[in-house]
Parts: structure tokens; sequence; C-alpha cells
């Protein structure tokens, strides 16, 4: 039977309430990280577009006007996409050393 003194009551309700909150808090810093590196793509992805695109009108105007088609864009393109994609990984392995480091501080923190 269960009464508003109960311990086991109470126990249950501090515990789902403790796993509920913590859950809300992983959704929503889990969402903040990936809107972070949502806006972190696009960024990269403009300004490596905008450099391709520089580097394009550079080779074409300076060197030879056969550089802006063909074999030399595809491969400026797939090279620079790799350079974006090299940028993103490192970010988002750096980010994964700042969480770590921040997991492990509140960890010894919650201990001391």
């Amino acid at each position: 039977m269960a009464w508003p003194g109960n311990p086991a009551r109470l126990e249950f309700g501090r515990t789902a309430r403790w796993t509920w909150r913590s859950a809300l808090s992983w959704r929503c810093e889990r969402a903040a990280q990936l809107g972070f590196l949502l806006l972190l793509a696009i960024s990269v992805a403009i300004v490596i577009n905008g450099i391709r695109v520089f580097l394009t009108g550079f080779l074409v105007f300076f060197v030879s006007p056969a550089f802006g088609e063909g074999f030399m864009h595809m491969t400026e393109g797939w090279l620079l996409f790799l350079v974006s994609l090299s940028v993103l990984a490192a970010f988002t392995w750096v980010g994964g050393l700042v969480e770590r480091l921040a997991m492990r501080r509140s960890a010894e923190e919650a201990h001391a």
C-alpha cells in the first residue's frame, strides 16, 4: 500500500525525476553540439567554396583558360572537398577532447 510518507515511493520519484532531467539535459547538450557542427559545416563550405572560386578564376586568368574546365576543375573540387572534410574532422576531434576534459573535471569536482 502506498501512502504519502512511503519512503520507497519517494525514492522512486526522486530517481525518476533525476533520470528524466538527466535525459533532457543530455538531449539539450546533444542538440547544441549538433547545431554547432551544422553551423560549422555551413561556414566551412562557404569559405572553401570561395577559395575554390578564387583559385579557379586565378588559374583561368593568369595561367590558361583550360584550367577552368575538365579534369583540373574536377580535381580541384575534390581536393578542396577533402580539405573541408579534414577541417570538420579536426574541429570534431578538438571538441571531443574539450568535452572529455570537461567531463573529467566535473567528475573530479564531484568526488572532491
